[in-house]
């Protein structure tokens, strides 16, 4: 399944969709610098705990009714709603409440001053239509999410092909320039080699590849190959609501295991930096320089083990003082050979100090939504794209939605 509501899918496939269909009140510019889109203006209270946007008069929606402030109460109304599943609550839990002023402004009161607040609004919050929901929760709304989205954005569904293609069209409606393109199709190529293999027979114009597909692809003359510094880190989330991943000894003991030099040379081929946290190096206004990557230290990831309870036995592997083996499964999603080959070295990094963890791969969105959404997994392999302002504690920080993945 795949969702087009962007309040409810982090899934880059369907944000990709969704940042031609749902704008939100502001847009990044090219230096990542918030910028006006559905909202002209804003005002900043002095405690910097109260904003007043102006919004653009006379958009309309994909289905020509009109855009009003109504709307963006809506869409935060329901980021906030624990039973709407949307996954935006952690960047804006700091939101007590919205209210509309007229129908062209709505203010936004904070709990407290939230300095990335501008820059959220800008990177996954496109704002959705409140006459399309009728009392409906973003979940009941499957005729909306999956069939047929209603945006004001310069592109507007025309048809979709469950599991196979989205096709779009511009918006003859859109209140900005009008696009250079008159139609695209995202089509659903869950495998990273068919992708390529439909980028080299021209039924793809543009795909995103991975390090080991490099080398064959620059030497293709009908491909252009475009590198570019991503705001983004790969991480292993562990479950810290099941016993074993609460002691934070035993999961600096798991960091020190990993050897990340060897990771990203064998498996990355250099296109990865050595991480100092998870700020991104691409990220050059906030990554602080001269800070120590993060060590690979095998006797001392074994030493936090035995600390933490978990002691290597004469069969190499580590047991509790119940006997039992640290064990558990690791997601990642199938299809991708960079992060299926990456979950392998981990686990070879893993049995050196004696912990036995499982590998399954599966389909991504599968592995959200049946998996990560619902807490119902051990521990996984994912990767986060950081906005420009690359403030995590909305997943990272304590008391957040996700916070156990930390």
């Amino acid at each position: 399944s795949h969702s087009l509501s962007r309040l409810a899918a982090t899934q880059l496939g369907s944000i990709l969709i969704n940042k031609v269909i749902f704008p939100g009140l502001l847009r990044p510019d090219s230096a990542g610098t918030p910028s006006p889109d559905l909202a002209l203006a804003w005002d900043i209270t002095p405690d910097e705990r109260r904003y007043t946007f102006h919004l653009r008069p006379n958009v309309e929606w994909h289905d020509g009714r009109p855009f009003r402030a109504d709307d963006v109460k809506f869409t935060f109304d329901q980021i906030l709603d624990p039973k709407s599943g949307s996954l935006l609550w952690s960047d804006f839990s700091v939101i007590d409440h919205v209210e509309v002023l007229d129908s062209l402004t709505v203010r936004f009161q904070l709990k407290a001053p939230f300095a990335p607040f501008l820059t959220l609004l800008g990177h996954n919050a496109g704002i959705a239509p409140a006459h399309a929901f009728a009392g409906r929760t973003l979940l009941d709304a499957t005729d909306f999410s999956r069939a047929k989205p209603i945006g004001t954005g310069p592109f507007r569904v025309i048809s979709t092909v469950g599991g196979s293609a989205i096709t779009l069209e511009a918006n003859p409606r859109y209140y900005g320039p009008a696009p250079k393109l008159r139609r695209v199709v995202f089509k659903i190529v869950p495998d990273q080699n068919s992708q390529v293999a439909q980028l080299r027979a021209g039924e793809l114009d543009l795909v995103t590849i991975e390090p080991g597909q490099l080398a064959q692809l620059e030497q293709e003359p009908e491909v252009r190959v475009t590198q570019v510094s991503v705001p983004q880190h790969y991480y292993v989330g562990f479950n810290q609501q099941l016993p074993q991943f609460k002691p934070a000894l035993l999961r600096r003991a798991l960091g020190y295991a990993v050897n990340r030099r060897a990771l990203i040379e064998g498996v990355l081929k250099g296109a990865a930096d050595l991480p100092t946290g998870t700020i991104p190096r691409a990220s050059q206004g906030f990554f602080a320089e001269g800070l120590e990557p993060l060590q690979y230290d095998t006797a001392k990831a074994v030493a936090l083990l035995a600390e933490a309870g978990w002691r290597r036995g004469a069969d190499g592997r580590v047991h509790n003082a119940k006997g039992e083996l640290l064990r558990f499964t690791l997601l990642v999603d199938k299809g991708n050979p960079t992060r299926e080959q990456a979950a392998v070295a981990i686990q070879q990094d893993f049995k050196r100090i004696g912990v036995d963890m499982a590998i399954r791969a599966m389909e991504f969105a599968s592995m959200v939504r049946d998996y990560i959404q619902t807490k119902r997994y051990e521990a996984y392999l994912i990767w986060w794209n950081t906005p420009s302002d690359p403030d995590q504690y909305g997943y990272y920080g304590t008391g957040q939605a996700n916070n156990d993945v930390a």
